[in-house]
This record gives C-alpha cells, structure tokens and sequence, in this order.
C-alpha cells in the first residue's frame, strides 16, 4: 500500500509538472494540449508523454516542431527526455533546471532562448544528449560542461557564443561521439585532447576563428566519420594530408576550408565510404592523385582555389556516383576527358580558371544549368 501511494504521488508530481509547463504556454496555434492534458485522463496517455512500463512514472516529453510559445518551467519533474526543438522558446535556460537529476536528453534547438548556458547544467550527471543550437545564446561555453562524463552528443551551434575550448576538452569525455560547434565566434588554437574522445564520430567546428597549427590528434579517431573546420584561420601543414594511418580512417564526410597546405596522398583512397570531399581555398600541391577516383561512392569532390596542377585522368569516369566535380581556380592543364560526361547523375562541374584545352562532345555540356567551363 505505501508503495502504491508513494508511486500515486509521484504520478501526480509529474502531472503538475507539467501543466506547469502548460501554464507557461503564450500561443499554442495547433491548440495541441488544449484537449489532450486534462486531469480527467491519466497523464501517461496524454499526447506525446510517455511513461516508464516499470515504474509508471513520466519519462519522456516531445512537443518538438509544434510552434509552441513559452518558457521553459522552472521544475519538470522525473523526466529523462525533454524535446522542445522547433518551437518558439523565449526567456533563459533556468538554473533550477540542473535538479533534474535524471535527465538525459534535452533538446532545445531551433527557438529563441538568449541570455547564457548556466554552469548548474553540468550537474546534470545522467546527460547524454544536450542540443541547443541555434537560438540567440550569448556568452562563453561553461568548460564544466566537459565533465559530464556519460555525455555523447553536445550541440551548441548557431548560437553567438565566444571564448575558447579548454586545451583538455576530451579528457573527461570517454563516450563522446557528436561535438557540434559551427557557426560561433570561438577563437585560440585546437584542444590537444581529441584523441582521448576515442568514440568521436562527428567533430563539426567551421566558421569560427579557431587559428594556429593543426594537431595530429585527429589521425587517432578511427572512429571519426565527418569532420569539418571550413572558415577556420588554420595554418601550416594538415597532418592528416600526411600520414599512412588514413587507411584505418571511416571518413564519409572530410572538409576543411582554411590555409593548410600539404598534398593529396595515395592512402585516401582507403577512405572507401568517403561521398563528400571538399578542400577549398587552401594551399594543397601536387595533383589529384588517380587513386582518389577508386572511392567508388564518392558523390562531391570540390578542391577548389588551390594550387593543384597536373592532367585531368580518364578514371575520373570511375566515380559513377559524383554529382559536384568543382576544381576551378587551380593549374590543371591538358584536354578535358570526355568520359566526364558519362557520368549520368553529375550535376555541376566548375572547372573554371584552368589551362584546360579540348571541345566540348556534341550535345554534352549545354543542357546543363552548372556545367561552367
């Protein structure tokens, strides 16, 4: 009986807890909850909550994408999940919301919070995915942050956030797997601790102002599948651009758009679920080499405004699924391959600002909007 009790009043703890997140609603245009949340029905058949099948207690809340407007409630209850993407939040992240001691997923992304990412929520111990990208957040990213050891997902992008990252960014974070950092005014050199975040799959940091040399650090990640630093102020050589390990790489996304230089090596050809190459405005040498055109799933190929020479090969006919060839604004010479225009699904071909010579093949070329030549 006291346990029947104890889980009645938790129950109804929740249930309060949330029609404190309905009293906080200004505009509700799909009158979503006007119905659905009523005491008169038990809380866990109310739209979009769900309940734990053990406890019976509120686990999980998901209005994303319903153009609500409000703040968020200052208590919510035993929530693990929280998903307020798409909406219309306004106001500040609350302190109070760091005695959510079981939360594990809160994202808020896609509204139009301001004010700062509050320290408290690094008390969050239970956190594995904190989202909230893209509202009108100011400030500098609490390095506290980086001690929530369960964490894998931080995403704090597209928000007006500046300073720097802690130089031991990954020591405290073994099962970190997405960092989401574009779009920022974040500034300094590259923390030298990334290879200590050993499950990274997504390391996403352009148009900063991250300066400096690039770090090896990221030639350990064998788990890494998308890395972009584009519109960066990084100099010197790409170790990366360098190095035999590529072939224990899973890449299938590679950008960095900065002033590194360095070649294209051999071993990239190893990167066989690669579908999107793009090293623009940089100054990388040599030639494309022909092993590049073995990666057979390759899809955008986009170098750019280097200083890249040497022939255009016919095996560029290989990559049966490319649909951007974008080489303009480099020395490239020779006859243009015609087998590029065998490749069914291309789309835009920038070949632009070269030394090419040769004709175009009759009917190729003029029936496509971004063919530039």
């Amino acid at each position: 009986m006291a346990s029947s009790a104890m889980t009645k009043t938790n129950i109804t703890t929740d249930q309060l807890a949330l029609f404190t997140l309905k009293s906080q609603i200004i505009s509700d245009p799909f009158h979503f909850l006007d119905e659905s949340w009523s005491f008169a029905t038990s809380v866990c058949h109310w739209v979009e909550v769900t309940c734990g099948s053990h406890h019976q207690r509120v686990k999980s809340l998901n209005l994303n994408f319903n153009s609500i407007e409000a703040q968020i409630p200052k208590v919510i209850g035993n929530l693990r999940e929280l998903k307020l993407r798409g909406n219309n939040l306004i106001g500040s992240i609350p302190l109070s919301l760091s005695n959510a001691s079981r939360l594990e997923t809160l994202d808020i992304s896609y509204n139009s919070l301001q004010g700062n990412i509050p320290e408290e929520i690094s008390n969050l111990h239970n956190m594995k995915v904190l989202s909230i990208q893209d509202n009108q957040l100011t400030g500098s990213i609490p390095f506290i942050i980086f001690n929530i050891s369960r964490i894998e997902v931080i995403a704090f992008s597209g928000n007006s956030l500046s300073g720097y990252l802690p130089y031991g960014l990954c020591n405290g974070l073994p099962t970190l797997k997405g960092l989401y950092l574009w779009k920022k005014k974040l500034c300094g050199h590259m923390p030298t601790s990334f290879s200590n975040c050993s499950l990274l799959q997504i390391l996403a940091l352009p148009d900063n102002e991250f300066g400096g040399p690039m770090h090896s650090e990221f030639g350990r990640l064998i788990n890494l599948q998308i890395l972009e630093l584009g519109m960066n102020r990084f100099t010197g050589a790409f170790h990366l651009m360098n190095t035999s390990t590529i072939v224990s790489y899973n890449f299938r996304i590679l950008i960095f758009c900065t002033l590194i230089s360095g070649i294209i090596p051999q071993e990239i050809e190893n990167l066989v679920n690669l579908v999107e190459l793009a090293m623009e405005k940089n100054h990388i040498t040599g030639s494309v080499p022909i092993s590049t055109f073995n990666i057979s799933l390759l899809q955008i190929l986009s170098v750019w405004e280097n200083n890249l020479s040497g022939f255009l090969p016919r095996e560029i006919s290989s990559l049966i699924e490319l649909e951007q060839l974008r080489l303009a604004f480099n020395s490239f010479g020779g006859s243009l391959p015609m087998e590029i225009f065998n490749i069914s699904g291309l789309r835009v071909i920038d070949l632009t600002n070269n030394n090419l010579s040769g004709s175009l093949p009759p009917n190729r070329g003029i029936d496509k909007p971004y063919f530039l030549l």
